[in-house]
């Protein structure tokens, strides 16, 4: 019989009809079966495994096992039952037959169709994976991308603020250093030096500093420090610096003490270096090297002698002691370990050949040997050029004139200015009373030749023609010459805020002079560029000039009421030019914050009301109404940032 194949291609009905006979041929096949396949109960009892015996206990010995029964005679043969006849023996099972070879074929053809079904479904799931893959790096490379630009972005939006506030602090800079430049222009550094400081000894006097004035003066004599004031701004201190940087470093370089020493107390104030250890270190050891420069020199010639043998050497060492008298006598400078060394160059005869001089690495090797042979260009004097050089570069340029200084300059500058402004102002006008005195003369004799009834000649009237022409000529002549950048008519004259609060309050109830006063108020805010304006704003609101801060009604509520017991064209007035004032006013956040303060911005506001109540009703003139509305917006809508 052949058994199914998982791919066999057989129906059911067939597959059934075989399992059916193996279980049949199973049952024939047990021992002990009836032809027909049923077991009796007797058999299947006996197929059962026997019962084991019962476990014997251990502290019990066994009992000895019973002596086998006699065997029992065999019967007659006449009692003996006949005995039955044998089973007969079951079928031997049959071998499945053999698989055909179209079944195989079948079979082989199923295997390599799964075969590459699977290859198919593995390359599938590994493009897929790639995919996968190639889709999350495109994701993270467009990630990537989107915060570069971002990044890029805002650096872009930054790189535009940084330009826009470097140009707008360029071009104050460039303002400042103009003016500042300007300033410092009129006078020489010395006379700048003797006002400055007759300046100071003046208010010393005035202030009964007798002890301080004779200090003061006995200094003054001695030149430590010869300064230069042309260097106000950071501009030209700048500039100051980079050419004293120069001069410094060919000095340093060709050994020219005097040069040397002459610039720096002209560029180098002396609060500079003794407001730094460094500062000070750094100048003791220039000294050193000027004092060693001589002795440098002649060691490439003569390397025996003892220093000094030479007059240079001699006026060296003098300056050598000077200077380590004066170092000794810091604290500062005493207690900078790596400067001990050099105080023992004055009392030595031979420091070039000296150990601590000499040994290459060691910070005071002065006289260490140089690439040349020499000890002009060696580790000490390059490591001591670059020092003079971060100096000059840092540490210059901050060097600025004290402010006394630069105010100074400024007041010297305003008060020269202002007297030739005046002075050529004195003369324009001379000019002009002299031309108007010309034509009034000129005037009052044709008037009088008109009246004694003689009648003009044709010249007289020509030779009157051309005067006038040639006047009119010299009258538009003198009004070129006046510039308007200097016009000081159109700058607002200074003015006592309490004492015209005073004079408001005393006079509260007379409506034309209070629309005098809030015209004049309103002109001063009129005049001017803006700068001027928002600070004339500022001092009328600091100053309470409506009046808001005092109890009971205001100035403003009076003029704007003022209507009630005054003609219409009067109340009319004041009401406008108090609603001119407060729309002046409120362009402006100092003036917008005193008209809606807490103790007078609902008078304010109810003034506005009235004066709008008061147009509409016809009790004011129409002007009146839009002004106060335009005040009213200003003071409760936002408002453009170019007027803040």
């Amino acid at each position: 019989q052949r058994h199914p194949h998982p791919l066999d291609l057989t129906d059911g009905n067939e597959s059934d009809l075989i399992e059916s006979q193996d279980l049949s041929v199973m049952s024939e096949s047990l021992p002990g079966s009836p032809p027909g396949g049923e077991v009796e109960e007797e058999d299947i009892t006996d197929m059962r495994s026997p019962r084991e015996p019962d476990p014997v206990p251990e502290d019990l010995t066994p009992a000895p096992a019973p002596a086998p029964a006699p065997a029992p005679a065999p019967a007659p043969a006449q009692a003996q039952a006949p005995s039955p006849a044998p089973a007969p023996k079951a079928p031997a099972p049959t071998a499945p037959p053999p698989i055909t070879a179209a079944a195989q074929k079948l079979i082989d053809e199923a295997d390599a169709r799964a075969s590459r079904a699977n290859a198919r479904f593995a390359a599938a799931d590994l493009e897929l994976q790639q995919m996968k893959e190639k889709y999350a790096r495109l994701l993270a490379e467009e990630n990537a991308e989107h915060l570069e630009l971002e990044k890029v972005g805002m650096e872009r939006d930054i790189l535009k603020r940084d330009v826009v506030e470097n140009q707008a602090k360029s071009k104050e800079l460039a303002s400042i250093d103009a003016f500042l430049s300007d300033i410092s222009k009129d006078m020489s550094d010395e006379k700048l030096s003797e006002a400055v400081g007759g300046l100071v000894e003046e208010y010393l006097v005035f202030k009964d500093l007798r002890n301080t004035v004779d200090c003061f003066v006995a200094e003054g004599k001695s030149i430590r420090f010869k300064p230069t004031f042309g260097y106000n701004s950071e501009v030209k201190a700048a500039e100051r610096a980079a050419t004293a940087k120069v001069s410094l470093l060919e000095s340093f370089d060709s050994g020219d003490g005097a040069a040397f020493w002459s610039t720096w107390t002209g560029s180098v104030p002396p609060h500079l270096i003794s407001s730094s250890r460094d500062n000070k270190a750094l100048k003791f050891m220039l000294h050193i090297h000027f004092a060693m420069y001589a002795l440098k020199l002649r060691v490439a010639e003569d390397p025996t002698s003892p220093f000094p043998c030479n007059p240079d050497e001699s006026d060296a060492l003098s300056e050598l002691k000077s200077v380590l008298h004066d170092a000794s006598e810091d604290e500062e400078v005493m207690s900078e370990a790596s400067l001990f060394a050099y105080f023992t160059l004055g009392s030595i005869t031979h420091p070039h050949q000296h150990a601590t001089f000499t040994t290459p690495g060691n910070p005071a090797a002065v006289f260490e040997t140089d690439k040349a042979g020499g000890f002009l260009a060696n580790t000490w004097t390059l490591n001591l050029r670059a020092s003079l050089d971060s100096f000059c570069d840092n540490r210059l340029p901050l060097v600025t004139p004290p402010r006394l200084v630069t105010l100074f300059q400024a007041f010297h500058k305003w008060e020269t200015s202002l007297q030739g402004h005046v002075l050529e102002s004195v003369k324009l006008c001379n000019d002009f009373h002299e031309v108007a005195m010309e034509l009034l003369g000129q005037n009052v004799k044709l008037v009088s030749d008109m009246a004694s009834g003689s009648a003009p000649s044709a010249t007289y009237m020509s030779n009157m023609k051309r005067f006038i022409i040639s006047k009119k000529h010299q009258l538009e002549d003198m009004k070129k010459k006046i510039d308007p950048s200097k016009d000081l008519v159109n700058q607002p004259p200074p003015l006592s805020y309490p004492s015209l609060l005073s004079f408001l309050e005393q006079h509260d109830g007379e409506v034309k002079l209070l629309s005098h006063v809030f015209h004049a108020l309103l002109r001063r805010m009129e005049l001017g560029d803006g700068e001027v304006r928002r600070h004339a704003a500022h001092d009328m609101a600091v100053n309470d000039v409506l009046g808001l801060y005092v109890p009971g009604d205001s100035i403003l509520l009076k003029a704007v009421r003022a209507e009630a017991g005054a003609s219409k064209e009067r109340g009319s007035r004041a009401t406008f030019y108090a609603a001119s004032v407060i729309g002046a006013m409120s362009k402006y956040k100092s003036g917008r914050i005193y008209l809606l303060s807490e103790s007078g911005g609902a008078d304010v506001i109810g003034a506005l009301v009235t004066c709008v109540e008061n147009a509409w009703s016809g009790a004011v003139g129409l002007e009146c109404g839009v002004v106060g509305l335009v005040a009213l917006s200003r003071l409760t809508c936002d408002v453009s940032r170019a007027e803040i």
